[in-house]
C-alpha cells in the first residue's frame, strides 16, 4: 500500500495522532486559497435530528399538551447547539465555539493539534492544556493547512510529496527515501511529524 494510502487511512488505525503547529508559516504558491474567517461547523445532516425530534415532540404535545407541550422546545434547543457548535481559522489563530465557552487562542499559543478516536478534536496549548476544536475532523487539515498559512500541517500532501520523492530517487526501488521512512514511522506511531512552512 502507497504512503499516500497509508495516511489516508490514518485516523481509522491510530487511537491518536498529533500534528505539529509552526508557528513560521507563510503562504506559498503550491497552497490553495481560502478566504479567512474558515468556519468549520457539524455538517449540516445533523439537523435531521431535531427535525425528526420535532415530529416526535408534537405528536407527544398531541396527546396531552398541557403536560408534554414542553418537549416542543426540545428540538429547538438541539438545533441551536448544533448551530453554535464551531472551529473558526483566523489569521491571528483559532477559535473555538462550544456550548457554554468561546476560547481565543493565538497561532504562538498552539502546540498541535490531537485527534482520538471517539473524542473531539483538541488543541494543544503550549502551557500543557488543550481546548476542544468542535466539527473538526481528520479530513479538514488539508482546508485547515491552506487556511493556516501552513502553520497546521498537511498530512496528505506530505504522503504525496513523499510518494514523489521515492519515484523521482533512482534507489527508490531498493531504499526508501528519508521522507517516505518518516512517514511510515509516523503511520505506525500514531503521529504527524513536525512541520515548517516553506
Amino acid at each position: 500500500m502507497s504512503s499516500t494510502n497509508a495516511n489516508a487511512n490514518h485516523s481509522d488505525r491510530s487511537h491518536r495522532a498529533t500534528a505539529a503547529i509552526s508557528t513560521t508559516g507563510r503562504a506559498t504558491s503550491d497552497r490553495p486559497a481560502v478566504r479567512l474567517p474558515l468556519t468549520i461547523r457539524i455538517q449540516p445532516v445533523a439537523y435531521f435530528a431535531p427535525a425528526m425530534m420535532f415530529v416526535t415532540a408534537i405528536i407527544l404535545a398531541g396527546t396531552s399538551l398541557p403536560y408534554l407541550g414542553w418537549t416542543l422546545v426540545l428540538p429547538v434547543v438541539l438545533a441551536v447547539w448544533i448551530w453554535r457548535l464551531r472551529t473558526v481559522v483566523t489569521a491571528d489563530g483559532l477559535v473555538s465555539v462550544r456550548t457554554f465557552a468561546t476560547t481565543v487562542m493565538p497561532w504562538d499559543t498552539i502546540a498541535g493539534l490531537r485527534f482520538t478516536r471517539w473524542g473531539a478534536t483538541k488543541a494543544v496549548r503550549t502551557d500543557g492544556t488543550s481546548v476542544s476544536l468542535p466539527a473538526v475532523t481528520f479530513g479538514h487539515l488539508p482546508v485547515m493547512s491552506a487556511a493556516s498559512s501552513g502553520r497546521i500541517p498537511d498530512p496528505y500532501a506530505a504522503a504525496a510529496d513523499a510518494a514523489a520523492e521515492k519515484t523521482a530517487s533512482p534507489t527508490s526501488g531498493h531504499e526508501p527515501s528519508e521522507s517516505a521512512s518518516n512517514e511510515s514511522a509516523s503511520s505506525e506511531s500514531g503521529s504527524i511529524p513536525p512541520h515548517r512552512a516553506d
